[in-house]
């Protein structure tokens, strides 16, 4: 008789509590954010961000952390989301990124659809802006070719044609 086990469980189980100078507590409450957000439960993470006894316990159940810095108290009304947001942010928003790297880096802490969930976020937020995806490099394409043509007198409908929308767009006419 063979008994299988999920390697999570088992690790999950024999966890040890991780020292507070593993990870600064901001990245603890990123999780937490990833955790209830991914669970459906961003309710939840509104309620414990303004509880900083409550939080402290969340992360010390869920993530089996040690001894939590004091600085979860200046936590309160954190959301990684509102810093992604915000205009003229990038200081913030850069300062997001080594907490990312560390839930990535640490899936069996974290738990495997965190550090996904994280890697999607610093992809998103971070890696896309200095490259264009390929539907805006299409349309882009699309766009310089249709002006270019317009002033031609060739069709001015080919975006329309193609399917694909084109804002700020005007038809020069001979």
């Amino acid at each position: 008789m063979q008994t299988s086990f999920k390697q999570d469980e088992i690790i999950e189980d024999n966890r040890e509590p991780i020292g507070s100078s593993e990870f600064p507590v901001r990245t603890y409450v990123i999780a937490t954010h990833i955790y209830l957000e991914l669970n459906h439960n961003e309710l939840h993470y509104e309620t414990l961000i303004r509880d900083t006894t409550a939080l402290k316990e969340f992360i010390t159940a869920k993530f089996k952390a040690g001894k939590l810095s004091a600085r979860i108290a200046d936590m309160k009304n954190f959301s990684y989301k509102k810093i992604l947001a915000g205009k003229n942010n990038d200081g913030a928003k850069g300062q997001l990124k080594p907490q990312l790297k560390q839930i990535i880096n640490n899936p069996l802490l974290f738990g495997q659809d965190i550090a996904a969930f994280a890697e999607k976020i610093l992809k998103d937020s971070y890696e896309m802006y200095p490259y264009m995806s390929i539907a805006a490099y299409f349309s882009l394409i699309l766009l310089l070719f249709n002006q270019r043509n317009t002033r031609d007198g060739i069709s001015s409908n080919m975006p329309k044609i193609m399917g694909c929308p084109v804002r700020g767009y005007q038809v020069i006419k001979s």
